[in-house]
């Protein structure tokens, strides 16, 4: 498959302290990920953004407008937070991406996983 080069707003998300968190309680930590997966997947789509995959416990997605990577950003935090009980770090670069079978590489992307 031919490479598709793109400007995005690459998002990466992850737990704050998920290794602490699955050394004290795995059952209740891995039902705190799944909540944290569904919210996060439903943000993402409901601000036009393009899930790309579960790494871990995070997420890595690209939307089209920072704008709404950003809002989205915002969006997740809060609502994890409130209904999940658990922080989030998120990181956002704007930058080219290359798009290959149905995942992202490049440059913009380490440095929003960063």
């Amino acid at each position: 498959m031919e490479e598709e080069r793109k400007l995005a707003a690459i998002m990466f998300t992850d737990i704050c302290g998920y290794t602490s968190l699955i050394t004290t309680d795995e059952t209740k930590t891995l039902s705190l990920l799944s909540g944290s997966m569904a919210i996060q997947k439903n943000r993402i789509q409901n601000f036009k953004g393009t899930f790309i995959k579960e790494i871990g416990d995070g997420t890595l997605s690209w939307f089209q407008s920072a704008v709404n990577a950003v809002h989205c950003a915002m969006d997740i935090q809060r609502s994890v937070k409130r209904k999940v009980g658990v922080k989030l770090r998120i990181g956002i670069h704007l930058g080219e991406v290359i798009i290959k079978e149905n995942d992202i590489l490049g440059m913009a992307v380490n440095i929003a996983s960063r």
